[in-house]
């Protein structure tokens, strides 16, 4: 379907404008005017500014608006006046430069997609408005970076930015019938976070599948501070059996299996002897057999045995 050919006006303005403010889409374009409307109604788009439509940004002004944003690449992209509409999306037509750093660079990458807008590809497109916008976004690169780095313990994974797309009719990730894992996180940066959710083809996780149903992965992966913070919450809160031990002695074979009901067997302690307490084989203090209300007890004599709790933890893991 071919359209008219269209020439717009745009009124001339001589400052940046943060993404939040950037709701007119006669001189930011419709992609930044829709992803501005979606800030302001509290959805997690990333932050940004616009230099709209007929704009001379200074390097100044960009140095300025990056400051804002903070340290990392940013995405330059075209907002064009007649993009992302109902019969014309002008997908892929007009230019993205991404892992953009500094002003230079983004002023360049800025002039690039302007320039984009007067390139052939556009003029077969049929649907021609020149004036042309330009959207700053932080890149997902430092994200992307620390899911590799959970990855490598696992296998190597590099993750590559192919493009950003705001229209979920052009972002095609897998067949409806493929499996796929949704992940959600929550990431927070000093003073700013937000929510992230990764959608994981389950093809690109079979090959680790076996390693990723271990439950411990092993040392050899370095020390990690909140693995050995859950590990000694969940040891103390582990069940152990313990045992008070009045006597012990040794019988022959033959005597113990004519055990028969009625039998006694003497045991070499008084009502004074101490009681050995224990953790299965492990002995951890001594104690005083006695009665409290309606039940025998013990009654700890000594300090538990550091060595010996020593090794039952040690045991434990």
């Amino acid at each position: 379907m071919r359209h008219a050919v269209a020439e717009t006006r745009v009124p001339t303005m001589s400052s940046l404008l943060a993404l939040d403010a950037a709701t007119d889409a006669g001189t930011c374009g419709h992609k930044a005017a829709t992803l501005a409307l979606l800030r302001n109604l509290g959805f997690d788009v990333p932050d940004g500014f616009v230099i709209p439509a007929g704009v001379q940004a200074s390097r100044d002004d960009i140095a300025a608006a990056l400051a804002r944003l903070g340290d990392g690449p940013v995405a330059v992209r075209s907002s064009g006046l007649a993009e992302d509409l109902p019969d014309a999306s002008f997908a892929g037509q007009y230019d993205t430069v991404l892992n953009v750093l500094g002003a230079e660079a983004v002023l360049d990458a800025a002039a690039a997609c302007v320039k984009s807008a007067h390139d052939g590809r556009i003029e077969s497109y049929g649907h021609v408005v020149r004036p042309m916008a330009v959207l700053v976004q932080r890149m997902v690169e430092v994200v992307l970076a620390d899911a590799r780095e959970a990855f490598e313990p696992l296998t190597p994974v590099h993750f590559n930015l192919d493009r950003l797309e705001t229209n979920p009719r052009f972002a095609a990730i897998a067949r409806p019938a493929n499996a796929a894992i949704l992940v959600k996180l929550r990431i927070d940066m000093e003073d700013r976070g937000g929510r992230i959710e990764l959608l994981l083809p389950y093809a690109t996780l079979e090959p680790i599948r076996k390693m990723l149903l271990q439950q411990f992965m092993g040392e050899k992966f370095g020390r990690d501070n909140i693995w050995e913070g859950h590990l000694a919450t969940e040891l103390w809160t582990t069940g152990t059996e313990v045992r008070a031990v009045l006597d012990e002695q040794q019988l022959p074979l033959s005597q113990v299996l004519n055990l028969k009901v009625g039998d006694t067997l003497m045991l070499n302690a008084t009502p004074d002897s101490e009681v050995s307490v224990r953790a299965g084989a492990i002995p951890l203090t001594v104690g005083r057999m006695g009665r409290k209300g309606q039940h025998i007890a013990v009654r700890v004599e000594a300090p538990v045995n550091v060595e010996a709790a020593s090794s039952l933890v040690k045991g434990r893991r």
